[in-house]
């Protein structure tokens, strides 16, 4: 990763090559060559600097705009796009078309440029330099007579003598410098993401170069030596008019160009960033601190203290803006800034994903302006806000929520160890890793603000909703967690049971396996329940219940992606002994789920109608299924009411039971069904394919149970 901008380094290493060069020829003295070595320590300043103030030599600013930074990185990706940018920007040279500013450069500018850099070298073949030939021409001056070559033996012998007489030559090193700058410095600009940004403003030194390269073409076609096939003069003033016509044409558009470039930007500058300044100057307190996007004017012009979300001058934040929009929610919410001045709605690098959330809260101030959309601008979008997040409204909960997990018998809702996925702080103390099998597109964490759909918190009206900031991943997981068994429960043994529990956004239904110290421990299943928070228990062995709990988690997934957002151990109780019930109903998948239970309960005028249910399973028990609870005035028709929901509040699938007992109730609307007999079916089905789980035995042929009746 670059330590200074890519280009000035290149430059750098370029100009003191170039003196080592000279020194070595002996054509420069060392004692007068210490001053042209002044880069070699200048080189150096910005990433000492860096060191000793931030204890870092790479610069915030270069963390969050190399492509080395990108996450997850991948070399294939990385070499991909520096290629693309690479090709793209010498595209656009030689062509002088953009794809999103359109013309900016005249066609050919680079091409005429080329044959300068290449009169640089061949031009001293003559007696008049490169600069001077056409005028020579023009004037009638004679040309000087070009000096015999020795003759050598063979082809090959005469090539080598060219090569050696051109390294002799002194434009040599000036035309490897140039050469090395414009292939070098246009590379080293294509490792940025911000490439193409501001009006080509990482283009244009290399613009600059073109144009003293295109007055050297000039003097380097009209040498005498080039020109005595034109004895016509009138043919080489008409040519001299159109290339020198070609340059002033050339100064002309660029120079309207980026004067109107440079004019848009100002105006934006104005609107926004020197207007959001000031009214953070004038409504709030001197010690606000201000969470921002482009800091500049508004930390400078503002007069406050600001944390810079993207981390250009931010030490860290750099990371979690690598990581996406769930990254830089968890850093606002850690942080927790007085205000946010920053894009929102609508911007297309994730602000927008944090700014669809509570975290941001309503707008003080709104700044829109009216974007030309054929310039990438700076500091400007189409819109930008002031607001004031009110944290003691937003739940930053860390325990979970879902009933069911907690109707395991938990002790104590404060977790012995946890990860929060998408903290980047959090995931280094855990040693977090993790993985993708395949690309995909969109960013590497996301933030969401979700509901439980069974929710244990003590004013579920008003609190089971959470904001949370959670990874994308297709390939796997792994982590590390330090449990501090006795901080939280002195008496602990390794016979107590400790329960992993993993918060994800349920969008992609598969399944995962549970590994815990390079061992299999179980497969749990993702319910597709999109737009909700759904947490997985996992029960953790008595044998691997070390201090130092390694686990990794391989998702299994048709298409999508497995979206974790918070792993935690608790205590349980540990329901492993548990005996199975002596009475059994049904039993299902070979006996891995037992019914001991299915109670009918009505009261009379009642509108709803119960069913009571105790399930047991051994662990075993495998799958994504749906319980339902049918009523039926005639068993070959349709059912008149019905409930179809998951066990546990509709949050547990079989596939995630944990050993023992699991007594859960179903409820029937019978608000629309008449007064009347009606029969009671249950079972399972699978969601994705409809297809439903017979009962080992007693079901009918289409896999219901039918366990009594009930009156109306």
């Amino acid at each position: 990763m670059a330590l200074i901008r890519p280009e000035g380094a290149i430059l750098t290493l370029l100009a003191v090559g170039a003196v080592a060069f000279q020194i070595w020829r002996k054509r420069v003295g060392a004692r007068h060559a210490v001053p042209l070595l002044l880069p070699v320590v200048a080189i150096g300043v910005q990433p000492l600097v860096n060191l000793l103030v931030t204890g870092s030599a790479v610069a915030s600013g270069n963390a969050a705009k190399s492509v080395f930074g990108i996450v997850p990185f991948a070399w294939g990706e990385v070499i991909r796009r520096i290629v693309e940018n690479f090709t793209r920007m010498w595209s656009e040279f030689f062509t002088g078309v953009s794809p999103r500013e359109g013309m900016y450069l005249l066609p050919g500018m680079a091409l005429i440029a080329v044959v300068g850099l290449v009169g640089i070298v061949v031009g001293r073949g003559s007696k008049y330099g490169a600069g001077d030939g056409a005028l020579a021409v023009a004037r009638g001056s004679k040309p000087l007579a070009e000096p015999e070559e020795k003759p050598t033996k063979g082809a090959g012998g005469n090539s080598i003598s060219r090569l050696v007489a051109l390294l002799r030559n002194g434009h040599v090193l000036v035309a490897l410098v140039i050469v090395g700058w414009l292939v070098g410095g246009t590379l080293a600009v294509s490792t940025l993401d911000t490439a193409f940004w501001h009006f080509k403003r990482y283009q244009m030194p290399f613009m600059a170069l073109f144009f003293p390269l295109m007055g050297w073409t000039i003097g380097f076609l009209f040498q005498p030596a080039r020109t005595r096939w034109l004895n016509n003069r009138l043919l080489i003033y008409v040519t001299l008019v159109a290339v020198f016509f070609y340059l002033v044409l050339e100064t002309l558009l660029t120079a309207l160009t980026f004067s109107y470039a440079y004019a848009l930007n100002v105006s934006y500058v104005y609107q926004q960033p020197l207007q959001m300044a000031r009214w953070l100057q004038a409504n709030t307190p001197e010690d606000a601190v201000v969470a921002v996007h482009d800091t500049g004017l508004l930390r400078y012009e503002g007069g406050r203290t600001t944390i810079d979300m993207v981390g250009l001058t931010t030490p860290g934040a750099a990371d979690y803006w690598r990581n996406g929009p769930g990254a830089v929610a968890e850093f606002l919410m850690d942080k927790q800034p007085d205000y946010i001045a920053a894009y929102g709605p609508g911007h297309g690098f994730g602000l927008s994903m944090v700014a669809d959330t509570s975290i941001y809260g309503e707008p003080l101030a709104e700044f829109p302006v009216m974007l030309d959309d054929r310039y990438n601008v700076a500091l400007a979008a189409a819109y930008q806000g002031i607001y004031k997040p009110e944290w003691e409204k937003i739940i930053l909960w860390r325990a979970g929520l879902q009933t069911s997990i907690w109707n395991y018998g938990t002790t104590n809702l404060t977790p012995v160890a946890y990860l929060d996925v998408a903290d980047v702080q959090t995931e280094r103390s855990a040693n977090y890793q993790w993985s993708n099998s395949q690309h995909e597109a969109g960013f590497p964490t996301e933030v969401h603000e979700f509901d439980y759909i069974d929710c244990s918190h003590p004013d579920p009206a008003n609190s089971c909703r959470l904001i949370d900031g959670g990874r994308r991943i297709n390939g796997e997981e792994a982590f590390e967690l330090q449990l501090e068994l006795q901080t939280l429960k002195p008496d602990f043994t390794p016979t107590d049971a400790l329960m992993l529990v993993t918060r994800l956004q349920a969008v992609s239904p598969g399944s995962f396996d549970v590994f815990v110290n390079d061992e299999y421990v179980a497969t749990r299943w993702i319910p597709n329940i999109p737009g909700y928070w759904v947490e997985v228990p996992t029960r953790i062995p008595h044998d691997k219940q070390t201090r130092l709990l390694q686990v990794k988690i391989v998702p299994h997934l048709s298409s999508g992606f497995y979206a974790p957002y918070y792993h935690a151990v608790y205590y349980a109780q540990d329901t492993s002994n548990i005996t199975p019930p002596e009475t059994e109903i049904a039993t299902y998948q070979s006996g891995a789920i037992v019914l001991a239970l299915a109670d009918i309960h009505y009261q009379p005028g009642a509108e709803q109608v119960g069913v009571n249910f105790e399930w047991y399973t051994d662990g075993s028990a495998t799958g994504d299924y749906v319980a339902f609870v049918h009523l039926y005035d005639d068993v070959n028709q349709p059912p008149v009411a019905q409930t179809d929901i998951r066990p546990g509040g509709g949050t547990l699938p079989p596939g995630n039971w944990l050993p023992g007992v699991l007594r859960d109730t179903i409820m029937v609307d019978l608000k629309n069904v008449p007064q009347g007999k009606y029969k009671v079916a249950i079972g399972f089905y699978d969601p994705a394919t409809f297809e439903r789980l017979a009962p080992d035995s007693g079901g009918d042929a289409e896999g219901r149970l039918f366990i009594g009746e009930v009156e109306i």
